[in-house]
């Protein structure tokens, strides 16, 4: 997967498992979190994406639980490689925000499919 793919640790109290396979560790200095991350809507996430997604739309149909939106944006055709996290200005956590999203999307679409079958 290389180095932008896996979850970021902000503690060593985290377990090293059988399926790590690599450990990246910066220093304070390297290490570039924000409090507050906003997007600035430069596009940069955009030319970056191999899949050719759009993660600024991703990013803000995912806080407001625009489960259509994000269906037809494409969001489980994320490969979650990082690049538009790492390239971002303003230090959005695209990749976390994706991960959870897909987990909600899965939830919205088992409900819909349980409502679709009530109905019928």
């Amino acid at each position: 997967g290389g180095p932008m793919m896996g979850v970021a640790q902000y503690s060593l109290d985290v377990p090293v498992i059988k399926s790590t396979n690599a450990l990246l560790a910066f220093t304070s200095a390297e290490e570039k979190s924000a409090k507050d991350p906003q997007c600035i809507r430069c596009g940069r996430c955009v030319g970056v994406c191999p899949i050719r997604l759009t993660p600024l739309m991703l990013n803000l149909y995912a806080k407001k639980d625009m489960f259509p939106e994000l269906q037809k944006a494409g969001l489980k055709d994320c490969i979650e490689c990082g690049s538009c996290a790492y390239i971002c200005p303003g230090r959005l956590p695209l990749v976390h925000t994706f991960r959870m999203a897909k987990q909600k999307l899965g939830d919205y679409e088992k409900a819909e499919l349980a409502r679709k079958e009530a109905a019928q």
